[in-house]
């Protein structure tokens, strides 16, 4: 504790000297500082004049992607704005083209031969290509290697990275970008923009044409009933062109193959919890891998911006979706989520047509899209002729179809297999079941099972320690059975969906135009049966008239607009994608998941608006919805915004009547809002009203309501005329809801918050989002507990003293919950794994306590996969992110004395802590240094703690680093928790003898502690101490010689009496040769003589011996890389190792570079 204090105590301060620093920046403040504006859709700007800029000074947009060109200074944006961008940095005031030498060459660091540099002729830069290509742009590498030894089978390994944009001609231009890496999981989505693993996007385009290849983007065109947006592997082709002198057209056809399918799903929101949320699958599906950059998240009907600094991040993998602090996620809250998931049960091809023509006063669109799952070719399953004539006897309303979960296979070790077996269940009934088995004798069955619900299934999970998910019978009781899972595989059948749509506007007069559209659809559910086709097939049309920005004579500075239209959609009809607002059926008092009849819709809509300007504004809106027995009603909606000066207006006012069969539903929305925009406060009040009332028609009584509130806000917010952004709101909102057939007072709820960014001076910016809302259940729901939440972040970036000390801080807080998971080791290819697995006992199958992260090169064949579940335990998050990179002035180095000495140490520190805990203490809750490992309440944990002091670090002469780190692991694991513990404090020297000499020393001490409470064999603390000195020689400036040697004592204190521990004797051989870029021969050997005392066969032993053996150990290896021609390399690579009473292990590499 008293570390934990001082560790605490020391941030504070160091934080709070930096904050002070802020304040006095001013009076340092220099004139190196330049600012420059982009405007609206450029992508580069030349930023400099003579001047020399540091690249790491560049401050612009956090949310934009850029890259800096030191050659020719120019800033260069990814993706350019709509909006102006103001990028500022600092420039070092050294002209460009001048080059100074205090000293000669050979008095800096001798190392600095072996980095590479570009060749520089004349100032122009040659760049390393394979070929060279003026007019294209473009940068990138394509790596093809082969791995093989004798402990592993031959593997190829494929990095591409290109990107490229350019003229091929004078009017034709090309554009890719392909990113293809053998990586087995899905980008973070943490960030606005994503960078995927895998993605090839290749386009040839001009102003008229546009051939596009690989990972598409399918987007619909001019359409009412057709909307989609589709990734898909493909090509898509675009043309405009010119019929005759009045006639243009475009038309445009794409074929692909689908990558996934598409969800529309609604998550249940939890009062106060930000996440993470689980996306359900539209069929049921518990846990589903989402295609990267494909959802889109609503909030009360309004989307949201993925990134941690907006509004949500999402795990791709696990379907788990996240609230930051800057939205407030309450029981209200309204989440829709679509998205495209991984799961492809059959080949599936899209293909997707489209025509446009258009007159000078006329426009016509054609499109068509198809889906359709090839049925001849599943993808993750085998179909016998017994499943398809099930399938076919199923039709569309008995979907998905059970089949058989076993299938014949071959002994793995791999697998979690089974064998049949009969047995007597405790009725006396003879069973035949499946039991796990690794009688490779015997015949084995690859089993799948399928939770069925409680108390409907034969098998349940059986917890143990086997890598895999292992199901055992239980017995039926008087013939009902006990069991969750069953050995059956739902398998949904295949199907298509087409749509085509016709569709045409014409302009009556310069503001009134004509428009109308009709679809015709074919969804067929079933591809095996013929039974249900009846309802396949349907259509739909919408026409309508509009008026827009009308001027009108009487009132010369306004504009009138109107609108009307009709659309029926036949009972049958199925759109690919839902066409309407995500909204629009809520506003109906209407549930189309509930409505059981497939009835046909009509709908008639008309609207009027007159407009001054934005502030100045009434517009109505009136609709008519008849849906056979589901709806029977009116909509009319009325908006108006008035300026008074410096005082504004606004309201809306909404009401809906609708009646059907079985309830009645009226809804009154009211919303007004004033403020007064005079002063650099602007003060403003809103009030919001919600009355949803839902009457069952057989007795008038009321049922339910979907919203019914009254709430008031107050704020105070800046005015335009302010360089800092703030406001500050208060909500009081009391909710109403139906108990017993009368509407009750539920909750009142009070809610203050406040929002702030501002730029302190030049070089700092703060951040401020907090939010505190109380929640007081009313008397009739007293049952209820009241609740509080707490959520807030603050983000403060700055740069002090000159840029001599530079701080990224980030603090966050809110209402969170952990899932509990499971996790299981996968097999990958050699090298692309982190852990490895170590049959200790002997028995061919593969426990759980037997992977470790593995240390060496070709072990490394097993990814970690957490597989969650749906147990989940509530607590409070905190997240501390905090960096600050310090370096005294070098300027000082001319002063001699102390300030000499000084000017040579920097600093590098660094503190990230991610920890949820269950227990509302203050202290526990909002410190995020209160990291008490041993705590129950503590359920999740994970920091680093990092800082590194230097002196002299890139200068001859004498140097060294003092370091220090710590970091801390802890996991809720569905049978218990899991940890982990690091501590490591380092002391390295060196001192040049000589031009060719240079004599270095370390010294280390670590400690690493696990702990599980599920696998005790697995649980160690190692103490660990370190010694190594060593010597470099380098007698030419492309030739280095090294050796170390290394003396390590590690020791298991967990052990009685030092029971298990290890002494390492360590010496390293290394050289270096190379000749310019052209080629370079890098080599190494070591001899590590292990003496250990301890259990071979337990975790901590592979920790002690380094994943060696005891004994003299031998490894080594050799690396050659040649440059063939320009911009294209060749490595070659040779490991080996020899430990007692081990064969020899070989493993050779080879690759080939291009780069682009």
């Amino acid at each position: 504790m008293r570390g934990r204090a001082y560790v605490f105590h020391a941030m504070v301060g160091v934080v709070g000297s930096l904050m002070f620093l802020i304040l006095s920046q001013s009076v340092f403040a220099q004139s190196s500082l330049r600012c420059k504006t982009l405007n609206r859709g450029e992508h580069t700007v030349f930023l400099t004049d003579s001047l020399v800029i540091d690249p790491k000074s560049i401050v612009l947009d956090p949310n934009l992607e850029f890259s800096f060109d030191t050659k020719d200074q120019k800033l260069r944006i990814a993706t350019p704005s709509d909006q102006h961008i103001e990028v500022c940095y600092r420039v070092i005031p050294l002209p460009r083209r001048k080059v100074y030498a205090h000293k000669s060459k050979s008095l800096y660091d001798s190392t600095a031969s072996f980095s590479e540099r570009p060749t520089i002729n004349n100032y122009v830069y040659q760049k390393e290509e394979l070929f060279s290509t003026p007019e294209i742009y473009k940068t990138g590498s394509l790596s093809r290697g082969v791995t093989f030894g004798n402990s592993q089978s031959l593997n190829v390994n494929s990095v591409f990275n290109f990107q490229m944009d350019g003229k091929l001609s004078d009017n034709l231009n090309i554009r890719a970008d392909i990113t293809d890496q053998n990586v087995p999981f899905q980008p973070e989505g943490n960030t606005q923009q994503l960078r995927e693993f895998d993605n090839i996007t290749f386009e040839i385009y001009n102003e008229n044409l546009s051939l596009k290849a690989g990972d598409v983007v399918l987007t619909n065109g001019n359409s009412n009933f057709l909307r989609h947006y589709k990734n898909v592997q493909g090509g898509q082709f675009d043309v405009n062109y010119n019929i005759n002198e009045k006639l243009k057209a475009r038309s445009s056809l794409a074929i692909a193959a689908a990558k996934g399918q598409f969800a529309d799903v609604t998550v249940a929101a939890i009062e106060g919890l930000q996440g993470p949320y689980q996306l359900p699958g539209p069929d049921g599906q518990r846990f589903i891998v989402v295609l990267a950059n494909s959802e889109q998240v609503f909030l009360d009907g309004k989307p949201l911006t993925r990134g941690y600094s907006h509004d949500y991040i999402i795990d791709y993998n696990l379907g788990e979706i996240t609230f930051n602090p800057t939205i407030q996620i309450t029981q209200f809250s309204r989440i829709r989520v679509t998205y495209e998931y991984s799961d492809q049960n059959y080949s599936r091809s899209v293909v997707n047509a489209r025509q446009e023509i258009s007159t000078p006063k006329s426009n016509f669109h054609f499109e068509y899209y198809r889906e359709k799952d090839n049925e001849n070719k599943p993808l993750a399953f085998l179909l016998t002729d017994a499943d398809k004539t099930l399938m076919s006897q199923a039709g569309d309303e008995q979907l998905p179809v059970p089949i058989e979960g076993g299938n014949e296979t071959e002994f793995s070790a791999h697998l979690v297999l089974y064998e049949k077996k009969d047995t007597l269940d405790l009725d006396g009934n003879i069973q035949e079941i499946y039991v796990y088995s690794r009688d490779s004798t015997q015949q084995l069955y690859k089993v799948s099972f399928s939770n069925v619900g409680s108390g409907s299934g034969s098998y349940e999970l059986l917890i143990n320690d086997i890598n895999g998910r292992v199901y055992q019978w239980v017995s039926p009781t008087g013939g009902i059975n006990q069991g969750s899972y069953e050995a059956v595989r739902f398998i949904p059948a295949p199907n298509s969906k087409q749509l085509m749509v016709l569709g045409a506007e014409t302009k009556l007069t310069k503001h009134i135009k004509t428009y109308g559209e009709v679809a015709f659809s074919n969804q067929d559910l079933n591809l095996y049966s013929p039974i249900g086709n009846h309802d396949n097939q349907d259509a739909a049309y919408k026409v309508g008239l509009l008026m827009e920005q009308l001027p009108l004579e009487i009132m010369p500075k306004s504009q009138f607009s109107a609108s009307i239209d009709f659309e029926h959609d036949g009972a049958d009809f199925k759109p690919i994608d839902r066409y309407r607002s995500i909204e629009y059926d809520r506003d109906w008092s209407y549930s189309p998941q509930s409505d059981t009849f497939r009835t046909a819709d009509n709908i008639f809509n008309s609207s009027v608006l007159l407009q001054r300007d934005f502030q100045n504004m009434v517009s109505g809106r009136f609709s008519l919805r008849k849906k056979e027995s589901a709806i029977d009603g009116f909509q009319h909606e009325v908006e108006m915004r008035k300026n008074f000066g410096s005082v504004k207006l606004s309201g809306r006012h909404f009401y809906l009547k609708n009646e059907n069969l079985r309830e009645n539903s009226e809804w009154r929305r009211w919303h007004g809002e004033i403020f007064m925009d005079r002063f650099f406060v602007v003060p403003g009040y809103k009030i919001e009203q919600d009355e949803n009332e839902v009457r069952l028609v057989a007795n008038d009584s009321l049922y339910r309501s979907a919203m019914n509130f009254t709430a008031h806000q107050f704020y105070l917010r800046n005015n335009d005329s302010l360089n800092i952004n703030y406001r500050l709101d208060y909500i009081v909102r009391e909710d109403r809801n139906v108990q017993n057939g009368f509407l009750l007072p539920y909750s009142k709820s009070k809610t203050l918050s406040t929002n702030t960014s501002a730029h302190l001076n030049k070089t700092n910016r703060l951040d401020l989002t907090f939010t505190y809302r109380q929640v007081d259940y009313q008397e009739a729901f007293s049952y209820l507990e009241d609740e509080n939440s707490i959520l807030g972040r603050l983000n403060w970036q700055g740069g002090l003293w000159d840029g001599h000390i530079r701080t990224d801080l980030s603090y966050a807080t809110s209402s969170s919950r952990e899932i509990l998971r499971e996790f299981i080791y996968i097999e990958v290819a050699a090298g692309e794994g982190t852990h490895t697995w170590r049959d200790l006992n002997g028995d061919g199958v593969q426990d759980l306590t037997e992977f470790f992260e593995a240390i060496n090169f070709d072990e490394r064949t097993y990814i970690r996969v957490f597989v969650p579940t749906t147990d989940f335990v509530n607590a409070f998050h905190t997240v501390f992110i905090f960096s600050v990179n310090s370096q005294m002035p070098k300027k000082w180095k001319n002063n001699g004395g102390l300030t000499e000495v000084l000017s040579k140490i920097s600093n590098r520190s660094s503190v990230n802590i991610n920890k949820k805990n269950t227990n509302d203490d203050f202290n526990l809750r909002f410190n995020p240094f209160e990291l008490d490992i041993a705590n129950a309440d503590m359920i999740f944990v994970r920091d680093a703690l990092r800082t590194v002091f230097f002196y002299n670090r890139s200068g001859r002469g004498f140097g060294g680093d003092v370091g220090y780190l710590v970091n801390h692991s802890k996991q809720l694991i569905s049978r218990g928790i899991e940890s982990r513990a690091n501590r490591e404090y380092s002391f390295n020297l060196r001192f040049h003898l000589s031009q060719e000499l240079t004599v270095t020393g370390g010294y280390k001490r670590s400690e690493k502690e696990n702990a599980s409470q599920f696998q005790e064999n697995r649980n160690y603390l190692i103490l660990a101490k370190e010694l190594l000195p060593g010597l470099i020689w380098q007698p030419a400036n492309n030739i280095r010689f090294s050796s170390a040697y290394r003396l390590a004592t590690k020791s298991n204190v967990q052990v009685a009496d030092g029971g298990e521990n290890s002494k390492i004797h360590e010496m390293v051989f290394e050289s270096r040769w190379s000749n310019g870029v052209k080629n370079a021969l890098n080599a190494n050997f070591r001899i590590a003589d292990i003496a250990f005392e301890g259990d071979l066969t337990n975790a901590a032993s592979y920790e002690l011996l380094e994943a060696l053996q005891p004994g003299t150990n031998y490894s080594w290896q050799f690396n050659y890389s040649q440059k063939l021609i320009s911009g294209l390399q060749m490595n070659l690579g040779y490991e080996g190792r020899k430990s007692v009473d081990r064969p020899v292990i070989h493993m050779g590499r080879m690759q080939v570079t291009a780069l682009f």
